[in-house]
């Protein structure tokens, strides 16, 4: 079964594009009800948070605390760093969540995916490790860039392109359709969805992404 959700995840979860993606607190966002196909978690992405504590341009190990108003939550990451992204959920209120999916795209809405997983009940509290070692698609997480998770289709190109924002010259924001995989930076979009928060309920996940260099 868990081989199926991690399959399945390549389609079903790019289609959920229309629910609203928080984070609590300091993590509003997107408040965009219908944002444009291939954007980040905030727009535009250099303004928005990338979890970056040491000011090093680069996304550093973060955490995220769900509750019953905000189940769910997207987040750009920036990292120049291939590798396993190591996740861990705790319950730090009530009784936790019913259902966890969390999945590492190219982009949000909608975006490729780079390998999630979803489960259910007392799994969600085992550690993840995304990739997940079932998934043949990929061995690592990528690093931040263009159309990132590419091995989506036969053709190498991934299914869904992605708006790139650029600041010009003039300080006038550009935005060009890009469907094939580059070196360009571009963060990649954590998301996390949730189901059966409620009340007093609290989940608490750890971020550890890759060590530059590792």
């Amino acid at each position: 079964m868990r081989r199926l959700a991690i399959v399945m995840l390549t389609l079903a979860t790019a289609l959920v594009i229309a629910v609203p993606a928080s984070a609590k607190r300091d993590n509003p966002g997107r408040s965009d009800p219908e944002p444009l196909a291939g954007m980040t978690c905030v727009s535009p992405w250099w303004d928005g948070d990338i979890k970056d504590e040491d000011g090093d341009g680069w996304s550093d190990d973060f955490v995220i605390v769900l509750d019953a108003k905000h189940q769910n939550a997207c987040i750009d990451i920036m990292t120049d760093t291939p590798g396993t992204w190591n996740i861990t959920v705790e319950v730090t209120g009530g009784d936790g969540a019913r259902t966890m999916t969390i999945i590492p795209r190219d982009a949000y809405a909608p975006g490729d995916s780079c390998g999630g997983e979803g489960r259910r009940g007392s799994s969600i509290y085992d550690p993840w490790v995304l990739p997940h070692p079932d998934d043949i698609r990929f061995d690592v997480i990528p690093a931040s860039t263009v159309n990132a998770c590419a091995d989506d289709d036969q053709a190498g190109i991934g299914y869904f392109a992605e708006t790139v924002e650029r600041l010009n010259p003039d300080g006038i924001i550009e935005t060009q359709i890009v469907s094939k995989p580059s070196t360009e930076l571009h963060p990649l979009a954590f998301l996390v969805f949730t189901q059966g928060l409620r009340g007093a309920d609290e989940v608490t996940l750890t971020v550890d992404l890759p060590d530059a260099g590792s």
